[in-house]
């Protein structure tokens, strides 16, 4: 029902007159994204491919709705290809916003993640620059900051700077539960992760109790029974 719903769409936006370039790039785009929840990645690329075409041709090129598609398509692209594609993404953003402006964090993170294996130094820096904007516009304690935290503080755990990883994941843990409604999802892997990171500093009875808590929180529903089962059997390592 939803692929007629999007396909329907499309085809209403290619009948019109004028095609709206910009309109029909979304849409395409749109599909891509509902195909990649079903893992049709054949599906989507085409629609990625025609909806950056459909840009391109009309010399569209300097605008977010480009930058989006070209950031989003990089998905399935391998890192040597990917890495040029979100950069310029990137560049368009901060054309259109300022440096600092929140609107360019998602091309920062998506660019870091890219970076990790190839260039982690360029990776931390683009990670810190994203929680820097977060803290600027929001504060240090506001919820929006501790997804970028966790990631950060997986920068520093690949690197084996565990204690700064630790303080990291401590900072996001508490700004979190101080939140008006806490991600229980989020709450749980931050539990884990700083668990683990408490097993390699040789602190294993409070990362017991911290595995602990995460499996409390996931058995609460069983959507997350195979995360659950994965928490449990690093608490079982450790027994």
């Amino acid at each position: 029902e939803a692929d007629d719903v999007h396909d329907r769409v499309i085809d209403i936006l290619r009948a019109s007159t004028p095609i709206n370039s910009t309109n029909l790039a979304r849409a395409l785009c749109n599909q891509a994204l509902h195909y990649g929840t079903r893992a049709l990645e054949p599906q989507a690329k085409r629609c990625y491919r025609e909806a950056l075409q459909i840009l391109e041709n009309n010399n569209e090129l300097e605008n977010l709705t480009y930058a989006n598609i070209l950031c989003n398509s990089s998905v399935y692209d391998i890192a040597f290809d990917a890495i040029p594609k979100i950069r310029y993404a990137l560049q368009i953003a901060e054309r259109i916003y300022s440096n600092d402006h929140v609107g360019i964090v998602h091309y920062l993170i998506k660019l870091a993640y890219r970076l990790i294996e190839v260039r982690p130094n360029e990776s931390e820096k683009l990670v810190i620059r994203a929680l820097d904007i977060y803290n600027k516009n929001f504060g240090k304690q506001d919820r929006r900051s501790v997804e970028v935290i966790n990631i950060l503080a997986g920068i520093y755990q690949r690197s084996y700077r565990v204690s700064e990883a630790e303080s990291l994941l401590r900072q996001a843990l508490t700004i979190e539960l101080n939140s008006n409604n806490t991600n229980q999802l989020m709450y749980a892997n931050l539990l884990e992760r700083l668990a683990v990171i408490l097993v390699i500093s040789d602190k294993k009875e409070e990362a017991k109790s911290l595995f602990l808590q995460a499996t409390n929180i996931l058995d609460k529903d069983e959507i997350y029974a195979n995360i659950a089962k994965r928490v449990r059997g690093q608490l079982a390592e450790i027994e």
